[in-house]
């Protein structure tokens, strides 16, 4: 006789994200689609950030959303900041890469995914380390990926998002290619 065994659910389709100006590409799943976020930071803001050498914490971030949870909120052109829970990869070089050096690459966090040495933080922002996913991923000399999410949808419901595990998959996929190419 055939015995036919339960088989879980099949692996999301993957998709990838590259980016030629910082040299990398990574794969994530389906349903989440790459967007932008909307920059909070008003004229003065930025003018003020220039002045430091700094630039709008969401200016290089990317955006990844469920399109059913963005619904009207916003287009992927301008996703809200903190309306819908979201992954963000942000790399980041410069004078913020090395305060994430500095301040948050400790062994107590040190970890590996897939191949990489990554730091996985307790929680982020502290003291509320139980609202986000929060990992930094060094990736060429002087670069950074800080990689967060929301634990918990921002809707009422407030399910878990299960975010952190499509973090590690995003590591685990993560390459460098020739910036610029």
């Amino acid at each position: 006789p055939l015995t036919v065994l339960p088989v879980g659910p099949a692996p999301a389709a993957a998709h990838t994200y590259r980016s030629a100006e910082w040299g990398f590409e990574f794969s994530y799943p389906d349903p989440l689609v790459v967007g932008r976020y909307k920059d909070p930071a008003t004229p003065e803001m930025e003018a003020r950030l220039r002045e430091t050498g700094q630039v709008s914490p969401w200016a290089h971030a990317i955006a990844l959303v469920e399109p059913s949870r963005l619904g009207m909120r916003g287009t992927l052109d301008a996703v809200p900041v903190g309306d819908i829970a979201s992954i963000t990869v942000t790399p980041s070089r410069g004078q913020k890469a090395d305060f994430l050096r500095r301040h948050f690459f400790r062994d107590q966090w040190k970890t590996t995914i897939g191949g990489r040495e990554v730091y996985r933080l307790p929680g982020y922002p502290g003291p509320y380390g139980d609202a986000a996913f929060y990992y930094l991923m060094p990736i060429r000399d002087g670069e950074v990926v800080e990689l967060f999410a929301a634990r918990r949808h921002l809707d009422a419901a407030r399910t878990e998002t299960g975010y952190d595990g499509v973090i590690e998959g995003i590591i685990a996929s993560f390459r460098l290619i020739p910036p610029g190419g």
